[in-house]
């Protein structure tokens, strides 16, 4: 029994764009391993060049995944207090998270529940977005939390 094959079309210019960047990617490893494998050359030059070669390639990745957003500069200059309240939520959530993650396996629901009394007790005590304890809005020294958690 032979299946119906199914096609997609695709714009050629889509197709261009990922063919030359794999081609340049292919370029960038060989002067990455060519700089490597130089002995004439001291090691900070060795660093100076392959850091430049790798920031080449980090442009090319950025240039590829860039998302184009047109934003005035009067709309972006307009920064309202409440998005300021969500953006310190969303790193509250995000410390939160690393919080978890970086807590062993047998500890992870210790964790979970501390950060629920955390976050239900907000007006006593509160996160940086640096990640220290603030409480009765006083900065506890030596209370940064991942590193507390991973010693």
């Amino acid at each position: 029994m032979e299946y119906p094959k199914k096609f997609i079309l695709v714009n050629n210019d889509q197709i261009f764009k990922h063919l030359q960047t794999e081609d340049i990617l292919s370029e960038l490893d060989r002067e990455m391993s060519a700089i490597l494998k130089n002995k004439g050359i001291s090691d900070e030059e060795i660093v100076k060049l392959y850091m430049q070669v790798l920031q080449k390639r980090l442009n090319i990745l950025d240039h590829n995944n860039v998302v184009q957003e047109t934003i005035s500069e009067a709309v972006s200059a307009q920064h309202t207090e409440e998005e300021e309240k969500h953006d310190l939520v969303e790193k509250t959530d995000l410390l939160q998270h690393l919080i978890l993650e970086s807590a062993p396996k047998n500890l992870k629901s210790n964790t979970r529940n501390i950060l629920n009394y955390l976050k239900n007790s907000q007006n006593l005590m509160h996160w940086s977005p640096k990640g220290e304890l603030f409480y009765k809005g006083k900065n506890v020294k030596n209370s940064n939390v991942l590193e507390l958690i991973k010693s």
